[in-house]
């Protein structure tokens, strides 16, 4: 699943992927609205599992334009949001992965 198309289908499987939620905040107001339907799913079975991918979308550098700024903040409390509900949490870097949580 590819949070750039914006459309949430749950599909009948027990692992979900869904990349990109860098968007939604982009693209709500408060960026985590679309992420309570996904954690209920997870929940409905114990075999389900939910992985999200999000992207560094600033690589650390203030952008300039007031809109980049508001939605790399967005993105940043959706990740914190994200990292609070998470059982496990990585970071993928040049791909080698370091466990968070």
């Amino acid at each position: 699943m590819d949070m750039k198309s914006q459309e949430v289908h749950m599909p009948d499987t027990d692992q979900l992927v869904v990349e990109n939620i860098e968007f939604m905040a982009r693209e709500t107001e408060e960026g985590w609205s679309w992420l309570k339907p996904l954690l209920l799913w997870e929940s409905q079975a114990p075999q389900r599992r939910l992985l999200l991918i999000g992207t560094d979308i600033t690589r650390g550098i203030v952008p300039l334009e007031k809109s980049d700024r508001e939605w790399r903040d967005r993105t940043g409390f959706l990740y914190q949001r994200i990292m609070e509900e998470a059982a496990h949490a990585y970071v993928v870097w040049f791909g080698i992965a370091e466990q968070l949580k």
